[in-house]
């Protein structure tokens, strides 16, 4: 390493040998009193470089151009010169060996940006993507520098580098943490990690989403951004699922969770019917939901109470349905799930199946696609960890309103109508004791005749405009009528039969007492005039909405 210094003041340094090929770093002016070695190793990770091809006016020791790359940042300049008839990688390769006989190891993270620069520059890739992919494996190879140690090995060739990332099993890396041994050469393992990013799109890797699941979210994203790196170096980033090829049309950024999409794709076999379905324009989906809150904001007793919906509305979706689910279709969710709508989620969109849901998220753009099934629930790879007992919970009352209500719970979504008053319903039932109620209940009571299929296509609403109305005056009236139970212990059939009066359903681990008026002792019409606004005329059959919208805002 060779140390200059120009007439304004500035240190530069040069690697390699000084007719070629070498390696030279100049500062920028306004960082003159930094080392730029140091300066190096800090800013790589942290400062996007632009690069561009350079040609030098001076000539190597065989009299031949030098030709190579410049890469131009904030704070500082890198330019690696060959002769014109040397490769780019074995140009870097000398370099590396003149720098460690000499002692100094040159930082991994600089061989790693130069390699995807030449590499995207070569394939005439947009100067921004390469930029971002230089950073994004500069972040990536500093990481694993930590965990190398530098040795002048002998070199490693591309048959080689392709045999040792095929020879790593999915499932030994993720599931049991079993890394690989990378040599100690800084090109060598540079070019190890840019041959395995291109091998996560295998199909072998695509199907790791069957064997892990949102704890393993870390490891995902990690695996995630490095796949990125071959995607934008790709002429054309496209990739194919389920026999089509999707477009990747995305803000760089966007580009470092498509593999993980992939993976959602891949490992759930979605068929191409769904896929058309869900991605009308064959674009691989944006993420809204990577600029969510890493975790949802809830008690240690609000997530039981999520868990205890769950298992009840699947238990009821098995016991009571009167549908098969089928279909796709775009669904309004009804401003009451604030927990979504704080979320920016409006809408999703639905592929249906006996088996459980597509869906894709929906606010001011479309996002990512998850698959929730109704035997396992979420397992999906694209929801942050701390949000799936929430999409547990509402895609379990969305699938138990889909298998018992069926249509009825989902109307088409037309324009709102204002709401008639209550005071014009007949008020009989309102008037009535919680016997008669009970009785009047059970006339509606039907018997479940063989499941039919339900086929549903274009917009639908999750209940309708009066339901919401009456489920909203409803959850404000039995707030703080549930109660936690001790474990092992369930709901009596009381509870379950008060609950029901209300169109709710009763949380495993919970029950449900009779709501009362505060501020002195009330008759039971009295009660039941302050509690039911909306009286038993206005039945609510999206009883999983009902459940969620109530519990989720009470008083535990």
């Amino acid at each position: 390493m060779r140390r200059f210094i120009s007439p304004s003041g500035v240190t530069t340094i040069e690697l390699g040998h000084p007719d070629g090929p070498n390696l030279r770093v100049f500062p920028h002016k306004h960082q003159r009193d930094k080392d730029p070695f140091e300066l190096l190793t800090h800013e790589l990770s942290r400062s996007p470089l632009i690069f561009q091809p350079h040609t030098s006016s001076s000539r190597g020791k065989d009299g031949r151009r030098l030709v190579g790359i410049v890469g131009d940042g904030k704070k500082l300049r890198i330019r690696l010169l060959h002769p014109a008839l040397m490769s780019f990688t074995e140009a870097m390769y000398q370099i590396e060996e003149i720098e460690m006989e000499s002692g100094v190891r040159i930082p991994d993270e600089l061989f790693a940006s130069m390699l995807v620069a030449s590499r995207g520059i070569n394939r005439k890739v947009d100067k921004s993507k390469i930029s971002f992919a230089a950073t994004v494996f500069t972040s990536i190879m500093k990481r694993i520098a930590k965990e190398t140690e530098a040795s002048l090995q002998p070199r490693i060739s591309q048959r080689q580098l392709d045999k040792i990332v095929q020879g790593i099993s999915p499932r030994d890396f993720l599931v049991h943490q079993r890394a690989f041994q990378a040599s100690g050469r800084g090109v060598d393992v540079s070019r190890l990690m840019l041959t395995w990013a291109k091998e996560l799109w295998s199909q072998r890797w695509l199907l790791s989403g069957r064997f892990v699941g949102p704890e393993d979210q870390e490891s995902l994203e990690a695996l995630s951004c490095l796949a990125a790196i071959d995607l934008l170096l790709r002429r054309s980033p496209d990739i194919s699922i389920a026999g089509a090829r999707l477009r990747v049309d995305l803000d760089t950024a966007a580009y470092l969770y498509v593999w993980l999409q992939a993976v959602e794709f891949t490992s759930n076999a979605i068929q191409s019917e769904a896929l058309r379905a869900l991605l009308p324009d064959s674009k691989i989906p944006g993420n809204i939901l990577i600029k969510m809150p890493k975790t949802f904001d809830a008690s240690g007793q609000h997530l039981s109470l999520l868990e205890g919906m769950t298992s009840m509305f699947l238990r009821e979706a098995e016991q009571n349905a009167f549908y098969v689910p089928f279909g796709s279709f775009r669904l309004s969710l009804p401003e009451d799930l604030k927990a979504l709508h704080d979320a920016g989620i409006n809408a999703f969109t639905v592929v249906a199946d006996p088996q459980g849901l597509w869906v894709r998220i929906l606010n001011q753009q479309y996002g990512e696609v998850f698959r929730w099934q109704s035997d396992r629930g979420l397992r999906s790879v694209m929801i942050p960890t701390g949000y799936v007992v929430l999409f547990n919970a509402v895609l379990a009352a969305l699938w138990r309103d889909l298998c018992v209500a069926g249509e009825e719970a989902l109307p088409e979504d037309t324009p709102a109508q204002p709401i008639t008053s209550v005071n014009n319903f007949d008020t009989e039932l309102v008037n009535a004791s919680p016997a008669a109620r009970r009785r009047s209940s059970m006339r509606r009571i039907r018997v479940l005749p063989k499941r039919r299929r339900l086929s549903l296509k274009g917009s639908h609403q999750w209940g309708t405009p009066l339901e919401h109305e009456a489920i909203r005056q409803r959850a404000h009236g039995v707030r703080g009528h549930l109660r936690r139970l001790h474990e092992g212990w369930k709901p009596s059939k009381q509870a379950k039969e008060i609950a029901s009066e209300f169109g709710l359903s009763v949380p495993d681990g919970f029950t449900f007492v009779r709501p009362h008026v505060r501020g002195g002792k009330e008759t039971t019409q009295s009660v039941s005039k302050t509690l039911i606004l909306i009286p038993d005329k206005v039945t609510i059959v999206s009883q999983g909405l009902a459940s969620l919208v109530t519990f989720l805002s009470a008083d535990i």
